[in-house]
């Protein structure tokens, strides 16, 4: 059983327990302190460390004014009608000295009705597939009044343009979940948090309460439709550690403290209950340490690798130095929107993976002992071959590689 480590956000401190007895609640610190990383960002959502080491930021945008059509299909309950731009919405970059910069707009973004608060969304999450850039849209479809884009996943190109590969308003009205509600239905759905794993993503959808997978040849397939067992408990956020994914819930409001829960998931979609007392998370990754909420919503540090001199990402969205860990934050001000980051002290490592790997790679490399029997090596025993990677004509030579970002 691996811990987590939990960081919440807004709510302040909560005791929680767990169904694990090896997993130990214990209270931690409440934030003291922040400083402002970058400003000038539209509803910031997901964010994520590309492979140049600079911040990626999904932005909700600015929604818009365009209604949904007349059309029983695009009628949302409760949180519409929405209305919609094709163009509301960015995906922004920021390097290490705070400088915001567009990596992509002119992406749909969409708004509730002003009676609960005109909430925009746009794009929800991005990730990086192999160098490439890929975001998640929760803004579009006929239901947010953006008929003629779908929501679905997106790739986005190295000239700032985009082009989706998935249509996941499409794959949600031709797959239903087994238990929706009513009162809370997105007919295109409102897409939450987003990562990849291999060549293929991982999605959330909250109001059906689904994961789905979504290749990068735009295959959908379900992982586990979470109402089935859990109903209506509206799942946000997603991790994956050892093969295993790990996902948190807002939960339905008025919300009752300490209600939101952490459930682990197999490859295979069996769901069981990992970690409960949470209120209202929002963001999930891992540490070395307990399990333990620090504010509440819950966003973290994950795998870090330690570099010298200069902080890498890694593949999981966080990065370290030396005897410093920063956690990224992605919180929406009243009046302005500011990316946070939060420092936790701590010494970082290598993952144990990578670790393990590099043990096995110096153990094939060590000369083994000879012996007046065999041959000492494989070397001795088959002719050499030409490498793959300088080999004429070899699939790896020929491939191009990717531009990276």
């Amino acid at each position: 059983m691996k811990p987590i480590t939990a960081i919440a956000l807004i709510l302040g401190t909560a005791a929680f327990t767990t169904p694990h007895a090896s997993n130990i609640a214990r209270a931690a610190p409440a934030l003291t302190s922040y400083t402002v990383y970058a400003s000038g960002l539209n509803n910031p959502r997901g964010l994520k460390f590309g492979p140049d080491g600079e911040l990626y930021v999904a932005e909700g945008g600015v929604g818009g004014s365009q209604p949904p059509p007349d059309d029983p299909d695009c009628v949302v309950p409760g949180a519409g009608p929405y209305s919609g731009s094709t163009v509301g919405s960015r995906i922004s970059r920021i390097d290490h000295d705070g400088n915001r910069t567009t990596v992509a707009d002119n992406i749909p973004s969409s708004q509730t009705n002003p009676g609960i608060g005109s909430l925009v969304s746009g794009v929800a999450d991005v990730a990086f597939v192999e160098g490439n850039l890929y975001g998640i849209l929760a803004s579009a479809g006929c239901s947010h009044g953006v008929p003629s884009i779908p929501n679905g996943v997106i790739r986005v190109h190295h000239n700032g343009t985009w082009t989706v590969i998935a249509d996941l308003s499409a794959y949600v009205r031709a797959h239903p979940v087994a238990h929706p509600n009513a009162d809370d239905f997105e007919p295109d759905g409102t897409w939450y948090s987003m990562i990849a794993v291999d060549d293929a993503f991982y999605a959330v959808e909250p109001n059906h309460g689904e994961v789905d997978r979504i290749t990068t040849e735009g295959r959908i397939s379900r992982l586990i439709d979470v109402s089935a067992s859990q109903g209506h408990v509206v799942p946000t956020v997603i991790a994956r550690r050892d093969g295993n994914f790990y996902i948190g819930n807002l939960g339905q409001f008025p919300q009752n403290a300490g209600s939101s829960n952490i459930w682990k998931i197999t490859p295979r979609g069996q769901i069981s209950l990992y970690a409960t007392g949470f209120n209202m998370v929002l963001g999930l990754t891992f540490d070395r340490d307990d399990l333990r909420p620090r504010w509440q919503s819950v966003h973290f540090k994950c795998r870090v690798r330690c570099a010298a001199g200069r902080a890498r990402p890694d593949r999981e969205g966080a990065v370290a130095r030396r005897r410093l860990t920063r956690v990224w934050l992605a919180a929406a001000a009243a009046r302005r929107d500011q990316v946070r980051s939060v420092a936790a002290s701590g010494s970082c490592g290598t993952c144990s993976r990578r670790s393990t790997a590099r043990r096995r790679q110096a153990r094939l490399a060590a000369p083994h002992p000879e012996r007046p029997d065999r041959p000492s090596g494989r070397e001795s025993r088959r002719s050499p071959r030409p490498s793959s990677s300088t080999a004429a004509g070899s699939p790896r030579a020929a491939r191009p590689r990717s531009r990276g970002w």
